[in-house]
């Protein structure tokens, strides 16, 4: 396990901690402020949360935990990576673009959605496949 991001770990977690103690009713050790007395819970969430993070994130370099490579992906993980990429796309355009597009024909509204969304998906679907080739040795030329 990489030492050094573990340490990095570190720092959050002593701070966060202080402020645990100080809300546990221990001595003031950091500076007062009247937003952690006013409402705990997000103060406790903000900070356990960054450390269970943050060392999971650190353990994702260990050799001995990460799982050996596979293969290229199926069909169907295929399709779920296409559909974990198109539906978020085109949910934030309607609800950025509602408004504008809601006069519009539907055929028309199909077509600049697609227009819009269509790069967007593909320049991420193309980074996956970039990530994919290295990671599992799937070549470049193999797909068309």
């Amino acid at each position: 396990m990489p030492v050094a991001l573990v340490a990095l770990v570190l720092i959050p977690a002593i701070a966060g901690s202080l402020r645990l103690v100080e809300l546990a009713g221990g001595p003031l050790l950091l500076p007062a402020n009247p937003r952690i007395t006013a409402s705990s819970a997000p103060v406790v969430v903000h900070s356990t949360s960054p450390v269970a993070y943050e060392t999971l994130g650190a353990c994702q370099f260990s050799t001995s935990i990460r799982p050996a490579a596979a293969g290229p992906p199926t069909k169907h993980q295929l399709a779920l990576m296409i559909w974990l990429a198109v539906f978020p796309t085109l949910t934030v355009l309607n609800l950025a673009l509602g408004r504008w597009l809601r006069p519009l024909t539907p055929v028309v509204r199909t077509f600049v959605l697609a227009t819009i969304a269509v790069p967007i998906v593909i320049y991420a679907l193309r980074a996956r496949e970039e990530i994919m080739s290295s990671r599992y040795g799937v070549s470049r030329g193999s797909r068309v």
